[in-house]
């Protein structure tokens, strides 16, 4: 084993018994750090029931329009104070206006779809139950059509 010298073996020590992150006249010294968070908003369909088809009868051409009750059930989360868009497009042309009903207001939409603004509404499960009346296209035959409406949602940003 080798031996150390005097003043090597009194610095060790020296060094072994100072507190860690102290340095020799070293002074004392405070830092503050302040943290923050941004929390976006978020707004998504987090359960959606459709028809899957939409049925036209020979009455309904003759009449012009389908009258759905509800029809669609739509479960919306949504994290922003300031409430949502919900986007309605159309993926089959068989109306050229439709009526929904069951948003605190009746809406109307043109053939190209649109969207609905609810304001300062959030929760994490606000149910929708659609009633529909769609105005049908013109020319359209009786028979069976994909459902013709898909939806989106998006949160309000800050005004």
């Amino acid at each position: 084993m080798p031996t150390l010298r005097p003043r090597v073996l009194l610095a060790l020590v020296a060094a072994l018994s100072a507190p860690l992150g102290s340095a020799p006249n070293a002074s004392a010294s405070r830092a503050e750090m302040l943290v923050g968070a941004t929390v976006l908003a978020r707004a998504f369909i987090a359960d959606e029931a459709n028809p899957p088809v939409l049925e036209v009868t020979p009455a309904d051409v003759a009449r012009g329009y389908v009258e759905l009750k509800r029809a669609t059930r739509l479960t919306i989360a949504n994290t922003s104070p300031y409430g949502y868009a919900l986007d309605v497009w159309p993926t089959a042309p068989v109306f050229r206006e439709v009526r929904i009903e069951g948003l605190g207001a009746q809406v109307r939409l043109g053939d190209e779809g649109g969207e609905i603004v609810t304001r300062n509404v959030r929760g994490p499960a606000l149910p929708l139950v659609l009633d529909y009346r769609f105005a049908l296209a013109p020319g359209l035959q009786p028979g069976l059509y994909p459902w013709p409406l898909r939806f989106q949602v998006r949160p309000l940003p800050t005004p």
